[in-house]
């Protein structure tokens, strides 16, 4: 089982993939199935940049009982009149700058 680095804060434990492989199948687990548009999503770029101890470390990625998740994870919705998936507007997420 791969060692996973944690950081405590008060009301969460934070996550952060022990190795490549661990984290390409976070993403593939949840930020390439989001429907927030992970491309523009800043999430991904702050725990790439970012060490778990800083406060800059997005607090969306977390450890628990469940498993390692994203609490910002949205399920994407197919829309069948299109043949395509809806994308799910987040006002958040238009004034991240990357």
């Amino acid at each position: 089982m791969a060692r996973r680095h944690r950081a405590v804060t008060e009301e969460l434990t934070l996550y952060r993939p022990s190795n490549g492989t661990a984290g390409e199948g976070f993403h593939a687990r949840f930020c390439y199935r989001c429907g927030r548009n992970w491309e523009k999503c800043s999430i991904l770029t702050r725990t790439l940049i970012h060490s778990i101890d800083e406060p800059e470390y997005p607090r969306e990625w977390i450890q628990d009982d469940q498993g390692p998740r994203c609490t910002a994870f949205r399920e994407r919705v197919f829309n069948r009149q299109s043949n395509r998936f809806k994308k799910i507007r987040d006002k958040r997420q238009e004034k991240m700058k990357l």
